[in-house]
């Protein structure tokens, strides 16, 4: 992911894009914020269609501590659980209705796009 990031942004000036400490001064300064739609789950491996018993993550963490005007996910994965754990989950109070917007995984497994696709679709997060 870190890779997909230094990518996307322009001019990045990065040595070692693998750092994690450099994806997190980069997302820093463009202000944007990862975080995981799921907090536990019952997994084999990372293979996500052996998610089980999936714990949302409070997003009402950072939604309540930060301007926030865009959901985006990350693959269809992720957009099925969030859409199923969080959005539409009556439990999660306030509701949470910002709009999202579905991006291609940046998974390994998602052999069905190049990094150069991957950043031209990944790009929207800059507007």
């Amino acid at each position: 992911m870190t890779k997909l990031f230094c990518e996307t942004f322009p001019k990045p000036d990065i040595s070692h894009p693998e750092n994690l400490d450099v994806l997190t001064a980069l997302l820093n300064k463009h202000h944007i914020a990862i975080w995981n739609v799921i907090q536990s789950c019952d997994i084999h491996g990372a293979l996500d269609n052996t998610i089980k018993s999936p714990e949302p993550n409070d997003l009402h963490i950072i939604l309540d501590n930060a301007q926030i005007n865009q959901i985006y996910t990350n693959g269809t994965v992720a957009t099925t659980k969030y859409n199923k754990i969080i959005k539409n989950n009556e439990n999660i109070k306030p509701k949470i209705t910002l709009p999202t917007i579905q991006l291609p995984s940046t998974s390994p497994r998602n052999t069905r796009y190049s990094l150069e696709c991957l950043v031209e679709a990944w790009k929207v997060i800059l507007k």
